[in-house]
């Protein structure tokens, strides 16, 4: 067989030889990324009207801290755990956003990515993530078992590892999920849209107790983020102009009063409603009061049906 020389090799042949070279180069050596980096500079960046830092950390992780944290014995290292716990999550879940926009890409005839995808398509090591995500899990199991009051308490040699399996568990039923989420139809997504959302909020009540306060805040927060998921998946529209914080806040005041009978002698059904209804109104009190602000006569009325 007589050897083709350089020259004479057609130039679709070095483009491939090339292209083959960096696969097998980032399957071996794939370029790291920083911990959140994709959610936080492509899938929510500011130009998309979500940033991901203001939103994560300054309503879904807050929110999870004030339900879970507040009561407990130690709420320092309750938070802590938290946080280490949520950060573990978020390596995870932050896969099945990179898959999500990856599948787009690459199956939907229609895809909407991101602008910065191709930039990240070559850069996203699910390897990392999974690394990342180990590491703040084990932080963050370690850290919950310095609550006196924590589930395994008792068991103060097996606790740690029952709990680590527990959280394994945890990451590996996100990873399925999210999973399934991205390779089904847009309007079947909305019905695995809800465990994902209660995974995202109430995963320390497998280490740590609820009150019945913080059960009303994390049932408020889930129908925050799964209400307009509906309403977009049948509408077709992010309706950015939905009042969903002012929906938010009432519905906990309405979970909470209606627990208040029962837990009518229960500190913590105080402590946790109040802080929880003071934090939902700093964030929802400005689409409350613009929602009161536009109430007018019904002979003032343009509301139409949408049609469709």
């Amino acid at each position: 067989m007589v050897p083709v020389s350089s020259a004479e090799k057609p130039k679709y042949y070095s483009a491939w030889a090339a292209a083959l070279v960096r696969l097998r180069h980032r399957l071996r050596y794939p370029i790291p990324h920083y911990p959140l980096e994709y959610c936080i500079h492509c899938k929510r960046n500011k130009d998309a009207g979500l940033p991901f830092l203001t939103d994560n950390i300054g309503d879904d992780l807050l929110i999870v801290i004030v339900a879970f944290a507040l009561v407990i014995q130690t709420p320092i290292w309750g938070a802590i755990a938290i946080l280490l716990l949520h950060l573990s999550f978020w390596m995870v879940y932050e896969i099945g956003y990179f898959e999500n926009d990856l599948i787009s890409a690459t199956l939907e005839p229609k895809s909407k990515t991101p602008p910065r995808f191709f930039e990240f398509r070559d850069k996203f090591s699910v390897t990392t993530a999974w690394i990342y995500a180990a590491v703040f899990g084990a932080a963050g199991i370690w850290a919950v078992s310095q609550v006196p009051d924590w589930y395994f308490a008792d068991a103060p040699e097996n606790g740690v590892w029952i709990a680590a399996i527990i959280w394994v568990g945890v990451l590996i039923s996100l990873r399925v999920i999210y999973g399934f989420y991205n390779r089904i139809d847009k309007m079947s997504r909305i019905l695995l849209y809800l465990p994902l959302q209660i995974l995202k909020y109430a995963f320390p009540i497998l280490f740590i107790g609820l009150a019945p306060a913080g059960a009303a805040l994390i049932f408020a927060q889930i129908l925050r983020r799964w209400l307009p998921y509906i309403v977009y998946r049948y509408s077709g529209v992010l309706h950015k102009d939905l009042p969903i914080r002012a929906l938010r806040l009432l519905v906990f005041l309405t979970g909470w009063t209606l627990l208040v009978p029962s837990n009518i002698t229960d500190p913590a059904h105080v402590i946790v409603g109040g802080a929880a209804a003071l934090l939902l109104s700093v964030r929802g009190m400005s689409q409350l009061r613009a929602n009161i602000r536009n109430v007018r006569s019904v002979r003032d009325d343009d509301w139409q049906p949408r049609k469709g």
